[in-house]
């Protein structure tokens, strides 16, 4: 029996050493990765047509970088991306060769932008120059489908141009904003500097904003400035850069590293408030009421013009007229589904702040029902492409309850503070109230006026009467 407990003990022995050894091999040959850098796979069940969240997660036209490479549902724009390969190098092929130089250089930086390239499947897609092929494939076709967009000459022979090309458009956009469809930016900027872009098109940033923002204010010199000097991750990271927020407070070192700095509550019936107590958040939002609610004490909601605008999130509350400017709200699959990835971009990420997700939280305490978004249709707020009021009423409840429920960076947060202190206002809501008095039932105001004439001959009478008293005395 000793014998046999001996050996038992020796195997468990070399068993322990040989986890030991297993685990020190994989710690050395880690290669650190910031998790701001990463380019996020989905699961593969995001992906099932039986997962509701499949129109926002899965691509559906074209597959940009290594993840969605291969998907047999978007082969149609492999031969598209080939066209643009030709079309862009033409007149400089021969200068090809110092392309490949400077995508070697970079080869080893990008493919640590991809969390799951250990995965056998993407493994194989990203082995030597098929990493390389997929990218500069990738790349030629974004800035190809960028220049389509510009208007300018040299778009007439791209293979983008033309009005059969023209219901591409919003399903490219979209696809190019989905997370796990990117592509390090770096790979753009280097076939942009490749192609000498400056001496036939405008900055690279400009044009992408032109892209993605079409119609909204132009971009502020301080943003473009910005975009050109900060490290920008991939396309995703660049549209968010685009709509984020330039006012309000800006993040201190500190706010930046803790992890949640506004904290809210997700009205969500597991919701366990002990799972989400944090040390470092220094503020709580209070939610506003809905739509409905706001306009019964008064308050105004009016359609935002994109060119006074700088984003769809560039909300605006006047407090003094009591009016509520708010960008179009276009409820399509298409704009849920950018916004789904955006705020998965932000929780993904450290340091961006939760633009998007402000947003989200603010529409969603707004829009609860149908009577609220019967409010917004009247004003040319909501356009509707997505089906019934019941569908619109669900359609920033649905996004707010996928998110993590926290706000960590959001600059207007004194939306919620301005208006809350105008709903507040008993001033506000006992004149409105009133108001409304007199438009439902204007025998009321026949009344009220009647009253005041009586009160005014009584009270004038009372004088009189006061005034005759006292000139009787002696």
């Amino acid at each position: 029996m000793l014998g046999s407990d001996s050996k038992q003990d020796d195997v468990a022995e070399k068993d322990d050493q040989k986890l030991i050894s297993n685990l020190a091999k994989k710690m050395n040959s880690y290669q650190t990765v910031s998790i701001s850098y990463r380019i996020y796979r989905r699961k593969r069940n995001y992906h099932s047509s039986e997962n509701p969240d499949h129109q926002s997660k899965t691509p559906y036209l074209v597959s940009i970088g290594p993840y969605n490479h291969g998907n047999s549902n978007l082969r149609y724009m492999r031969s598209m991306k080939l066209k643009c390969l030709k079309f862009l190098t033409k007149n400089s092929w021969s200068r090809f060769p110092t392309l490949l130089q400077d995508f070697n250089a970079i080869d080893r930086d990008a493919r640590r932008f991809y969390g799951e390239a250990e995965a056998s499947e993407i493994k194989t897609k990203m082995k030597g120059k098929k990493f390389t092929n997929i990218l500069i494939l990738d790349g030629f076709f974004i800035i190809c489908y960028m220049l389509s967009k510009l208007d300018q000459k040299v778009t007439e022979d791209n293979p983008f141009s033309g009005c059969e090309k023209m219901w591409m458009t919003n399903l490219i956009n979209q696809d190019l904003l989905f997370t796990d469809n990117q592509i390090p930016f770096k790979v753009i900027k280097i076939i942009w500097k490749w192609l000498d872009s400056s001496n036939l098109y405008e900055d690279l940033i400009e044009v992408m904003y032109k892209c993605f923002m079409v119609g909204y204010s132009p971009i502020s010199n301080a943003k473009k400035e910005t975009a050109n000097s900060k490290d920008i991750h991939h396309i995703l990271d660049l549209y968010h850069h685009f709509i984020m927020h330039e006012d309000g407070p800006k993040p201190s070192d500190k706010q930046m590293d803790s992890p949640s700095m506004i904290h809210i509550d997700i009205p969500n019936e597991n919701h366990d408030d002990t799972e989400r107590d944090y040390t470092y958040y220094f503020d709580s939002i209070k939610p506003i009421p809905t739509a409905t609610e706001l306009e019964m004490i008064g308050m105004k909601f009016k359609l935002r013009k994109q060119g006074e605008c700088s984003s769809p999130l560039d909300v605006k509350f006047d407090k003094k007229q009591g009016i509520l400017e708010i960008p179009m709200i276009q409820m399509t699959h298409s704009w849920k589904a950018v916004l789904q990835n955006v705020i998965d971009f932000e929780e993904l990420t450290d340091g961006v702040g939760t633009h998007a997700i402000g947003y989200v939280y603010l529409m969603f305490c707004l829009v609860k029902n149908v009577e609220d978004v019967r409010i917004l249709c009247r004003k040319g707020i909501i356009q509707n492409k997505i089906g019934t009021e019941d569908d619109m009423a669900k359609f920033f409840i649905d996004l707010w309850r996928k998110s993590n429920g926290f706000i960590t960076i959001f600059p207007r947060k004194y939306l919620f503070d301005d208006i809350n202190a105008y709903h507040q206002s008993i001033l506000n809501f006992w004149m409105t109230s009133l108001i409304n008095a007199f438009k439902n039932n204007p025998l009321i105001f026949v009344s009220v006026i009647g009253a005041i004439i009586f009160f005014s001959s009584e009270l004038i009478q009372f004088i009189h009467t006061l005034k005759s008293l006292f000139k009787g005395k002696p």
